[in-house]
């Protein structure tokens, strides 16, 4: 389940703040999932290193900042969910929107 609220300003029609949650649940225990295990099913058990390298690769090709500069390492506590069967990490997920960036949703 994806939820994305955005506050828009009626004047300037732009979007002011947006935050996206997602709840990933198996719908067979009705519990929800955790970012390590579905990304180790779904990625492998190097998931934590093709994450890393998706996330830098995109930061990079987007001129959002220099492969050396980047020094994040994933907690697990990110917002992920699957789309048609493939998994998207969210960035800046509650932040006040950057009017350059916003909400970083990366493909891996």
């Amino acid at each position: 389940i994806v939820i994305t609220q955005k506050n828009v300003d009626n004047t300037s029609n732009t979007v002011v703040t947006q935050k996206i949650e997602t709840y990933n649940i198996d719908l067979a225990t009705k519990k929800e999932v955790g970012l390590s295990d579905v990304a180790m099913e779904l990625l492998g058990k190097e998931y934590k290193t093709l994450i890393k390298e998706k996330t830098i690769e995109y930061l990079v090709e987007k001129d959002i900042m220099k492969e050396e500069e980047y020094i994040y390492a994933l907690t697990g506590l990110e917002n992920y969910y699957i789309k048609e069967g493939k998994f998207h990490i969210v960035y800046n997920e509650s932040e006040l929107v950057d009017k350059k960036y916003s909400v970083i949703d990366i493909e891996i």
